[in-house]
């Protein structure tokens, strides 16, 4: 039992690590995201009014709150895998798994910005 607990206490560190280098790497891509998408002239036409300060601010932090929720599906996953299957995850696993997320991540914030562009140019 007391092995048991070793490993699960081992791999809940391995995430958090990696939970620490995805907030590292995710954080300032999404910051570069929005300062360029706000600092480039645009041709769309608005339909909306631009997003003031606080709405991006605020934005920004339930976006950075879901990334870390969706970042939990990583050991949720290995969690199920490991008690359902016996795989014995090794640590080159969840790396991969780590990236795929990451990735995924990536994508979505760059994404998102892309479709708030012309909401996020304030004058």
């Amino acid at each position: 039992m007391n092995e048991m607990k070793a490993d699960i206490a081992k791999r809940i560190r391995s995430w958090e690590i990696m939970r620490l280098i995805y907030n590292a790497i995710l954080a300032p891509v999404g910051i570069a995201a929005i300062h360029h998408a706000r600092h480039t002239p645009t041709e769309l036409i608005r339909t909306q009014p631009p997003m003031e300060i606080p709405q991006i601010v605020l934005g920004s932090i339930a976006f950075g709150v879901f990334a870390n929720v969706m970042f939990t599906l990583g050991p949720i996953f290995e969690t199920y895998l490991i008690s359902l299957t016996r795989f014995n995850m090794k640590k080159s696993h969840r790396i991969v798994l780590f990236t795929i997320g990451l990735l995924l991540s990536l994508a979505v914030t760059v994404g998102t910005v892309a479709v708030l562009h012309p909401r996020l140019s304030l004058k």
